[in-house]
């Protein structure tokens, strides 16, 4: 059972090291799931530019068996479990979600939904209207969520040959998902 105020979402700077630890998780598992070079990343000096929003989800809590390399967190240290970002480009009416990420051990735990929903307001406070975002059928675990958070499937849908989709040799498809907001 996770405390409900254990986790709090924090703006944070894409280069500091707990950050790029994160980030660097993110691209290995991407690594297993696609061939080199199917997924486009955002460099850490494309998510330091004024049009982001470079949020962490902090535990003050932690789980003793994160795989975070950092000291046991608490209130005055905590323990940075999940990362993301949105890009609203000036005078667009849509945002992106990009390089979100939840440490493996603190999935299924609230982390991934509370930073989402920090984000999607974060884009709403600067006139969005759309977010969209970029995943794939084998990030599973990321569609469950998205889908559940109100993201819907919409093109273009992309075959990504050699790719992992439970089968050796296989292709995995990247598409866009979007949520719609009044």
């Amino acid at each position: 059972m996770i405390a409900p105020n254990r986790f709090t979402v924090i703006p944070f700077p894409p280069s500091d090291p707990a950050a790029l630890r994160l980030l660097a998780a993110l691209d290995e598992y991407l690594d297993t799931l696609y061939s080199p070079g199917a997924c486009q990343r955002a460099t850490i000096q494309s998510l330091e530019q004024p049009d982001v929003a470079f949020a962490v989800v902090v535990d003050t809590a932690p789980l003793s068996q994160s795989v975070e390399p950092s000291p046991a967190g608490n209130a005055a240290n905590p323990v940075v479990v999940a990362c993301g970002a949105v890009r609203c480009s000036p005078g667009s009416s849509q945002a992106e979600l990009q390089r979100v990420f939840v440490d493996p051990v603190y999935r299924q735990r609230g982390s991934g939904r509370l930073l989402v929903r920090y984000l999607e307001d974060q884009a709403l406070s600067r006139g969005a209207k759309e977010v969209v975002l970029e995943t794939g059928d084998a990030q599973k675990e990321a569609v469950v969520m998205y889908t559940r958070l109100g993201y819907e499937r919409c093109e273009p849908v992309k075959k990504v040959a050699g790719c992992s989709d439970g089968k050796a040799g296989g292709s995995a498809e990247t598409f866009w998902m979007r949520k719609q907001f009044m």
